[in-house]
């Protein structure tokens, strides 16, 4: 089961970094604005899909 952390807008955009560090590490991060849900950061999928808009 993976962990999951809150952050606000603001803390995402001042701390990326670290919060790109703990979603590689399996951490789901869901970022506020005004105390709603605004974003999700997870991992991807063990199958990930072709990216839109790129060719092959």
């Amino acid at each position: 089961m993976s962990r999951e952390t809150r952050v606000t807008a603001y803390e995402a955009e001042m701390r990326l970094a670290l919060l790109l560090d703990l979603v590689a590490q399996g951490e789901t991060v869901v970022i506020t604005r005004r105390g709603e849900a605004v974003a999700l950061l997870a991992p991807p999928q063990a199958s990930p899909r072709p990216e839109a808009g790129r060719e092959g």
